[in-house]
């Protein structure tokens, strides 16, 4: 069974992330998470990727990258047996890019991405910085860890960085 990972190490972007399970959220609702299968150890994301006019493109699941119909000539899924690649079939834009087990090196999962949300702003994740556009406000190489969100985007564009469990 798969369930919300709250003793994990990952990187997204160059932060280093540990025991918490959403990433990104919208409305304090998780667009990326991270998630674990409590009988392999295996570690997944979970994300829903929107487009540049908030329509839904793909969904992932425990890794699996699912385009919605109608998506196959607009959008490729690439890369191996651990690594989960989504692009844009058009200009080759990496929309997500999961790197698990040898393709992660230092941690549990490595993932980078730059993905919609619903307010029409992005959030991106690279080798260099996790940044939310169209404000630049960013995480860059910092320890996020023991919380519930590590980065929540608000209707109204506003950023909330470290939301910690309810008590």
């Amino acid at each position: 069974m798969w369930y919300a990972a709250k003793n994990t190490s990952i990187h997204v972007g160059n932060n280093l992330i540990q025991r918490t399970p959403v990433v990104v959220a919208f409305d304090r609702k998780p667009i990326l998470s991270i998630v674990i299968n409590d009988q392999t150890g295996y570690i997944g994301v979970d994300c829903i990727i929107y487009d540049n006019n908030n329509t839904h493109i793909a969904t992932v699941k425990h890794n699996q990258i699912y385009l919605v119909k109608g998506q196959k000539d607009n959008y490729k899924i690439d890369g191996n047996v651990d690594r989960f690649i989504l692009l844009r079939r058009d200009t080759e834009e990496v929309l997500i890019d999961i790197k698990i087990r040898t393709e992660a090196e230092e941690s549990q999962l490595n993932v980078e991405f730059s993905i919609n949300l619903p307010n029409g702003f992005a959030v991106q994740a690279t080798s260099e910085v996790l940044e939310v556009l169209p404000t630049h406000i960013a995480l860059e190489r910092c320890y996020v860890h023991d919380l519930y969100i590590a980065l929540n985007v608000t209707p109204e564009g506003g950023t909330e960085v470290g939301i910690p469990y309810l008590k």
